[in-house]
């Protein structure tokens, strides 16, 4: 782990700039390679010390270590951030809500987790193929019909 703000320019404190959000491969392809357990060095205004965790073995041991590890990120995700995401149903309006698994903890997450594990091991992910090409095909025909 590393908080050091030299190993990844640009990601002092959480969250991280407009264009980083709009375009985050590029941060979290240097923090993989470089901090994959990165710990921004500046605290948020609230005073919490944000972890960006990126690498498979890392994130796996967040992820079934739900009693030290919390997912409540109310406060974390601004408002550009989560209108990045869209709502699942129109009534909605943000990403953050307590359906979204990255927003619950306790019984409610192990449930949520167990079902995400089992759906995302690597050899079920050719079976979702054809729904994955589905639906890239829809997001950027919107793109395209936006005219961005």
């Amino acid at each position: 782990m590393t908080s050091d703000p030299d190993v990844v320019a640009g990601l002092r404190s959480w969250p991280p700039d407009d264009q980083t959000v709009r375009c985050p491969h590029a941060l979290f392809a240097e923090l993989r390679e470089r901090a994959p357990v990165y710990r921004c060095p500046d605290p948020t205004p609230e005073g919490v010390h944000v972890y960006v965790v990126t690498s498979w073995e890392a994130c796996a041991s967040v992820l079934m270590r739900a009693d030290e590890f919390t997912n409540d990120l109310e406060g974390l995700v601004p408002p550009h951030v989560s209108g990045a995401f869209p709502a699942p149903e129109p009534e909605t309006p943000t990403f953050y809500h307590a359906q979204n698994i990255f927003f619950s903890d306790g019984e409610d997450h192990r449930v949520k987790r167990s079902w995400a594990m089992r759906l995302s091991e690597r050899q079920r992910l050719p079976t979702y193929q054809a729904l994955f090409r589905e639906e890239i095909d829809a997001l950027i025909d919107a793109v395209v019909d936006e005219g961005r």
